[in-house]
């Protein structure tokens, strides 16, 4: 299974709260740590988690200031992730997908060493998106596929030939989403026949119950896949 997270919120709730910008997205990593470890404790059978945590219109609408406070909670994010012993004990590999070259230097130092930590496992794998655009990663595969080494040899197995040049390209099953109800850009091509639930919470107040509860309803659901 595959689970695909939108952890929406988290500067609703800080100033629900009257605390800064940047304490609510610390909230919201503490929240992802907290989660995580519960998800690949919990459910064997989740094999791959996807977390969209960042965009790239987050780097064009959000202040200067502010994104230089979500890199600094990400580059220590993916440095406690390095050293989670829930991580170790459950051979979790942790990856960034996304268009990297966006990224200061001490957040990819950050993931460098997560990488190289958890680079061996495979029992269970964690994407995190950022800096990541759903569009621009289809435009960017298309443009791919139509060029060398590609190019019109490819176009009879378009749907491969695509699939290959996506930064994901396994099919997501279930999306989880706080705070508003909408993809907003999330993994385009990989859910066109997940489920969705959306939860009126902000991210940093949704709790291990959340996701037992949105398992539960997973189950309950029947799969048509567009049949």
């Amino acid at each position: 299974m595959h689970i695909g997270i939108i952890p929406d919120g988290n500067r609703r709730w800080s100033r629900e709260k009257g605390l800064s910008i940047r304490l609510g997205h610390k909230a919201g990593a503490e929240t992802l740590e907290k989660i995580l470890d519960h998800a690949v404790k919990r459910y064997e059978f989740v094999k791959e988690i996807s977390i969209y945590c960042l965009s790239t219109e987050n780097l064009v609408k959000r202040t200067q200031e502010e994104i230089k406070d979500i890199f600094e909670i990400q580059a220590d994010y993916f440095y406690r992730f390095s050293r989670d012993p829930v991580v170790h004990e459950r051979h979790v590999r942790g990856r960034v997908l996304g268009f990297t070259s966006q990224l200061p230097t001490n957040v990819m130092d950050a993931i460098r060493r997560m990488e190289e930590a958890t680079g061996a496992y495979s029992k269970h794998l964690v994407n995190f998106l950022m800096p990541y655009g759903g569009q621009q990663e289809l435009i960017n595969a298309a443009k791919r596929v139509v060029m060398p080494p590609y190019g019109p040899l490819a176009l009879p197995n378009i749907k491969s030939s695509l699939e290959e040049n996506l930064f994901l390209n396994s099919p997501v099953d279930l999306v989880i989403r706080t705070a508003e109800n909408r993809l907003s850009n999330f993994l385009i091509y990989q859910t066109a026949y997940a489920e969705y639930i959306f939860l009126d919470k902000f991210w940093p107040s949704f709790t291990t119950e959340d996701l037992d509860m949105c398992m539960l309803e997973y189950n309950r659901r029947v799969k048509r896949r567009g049949g």
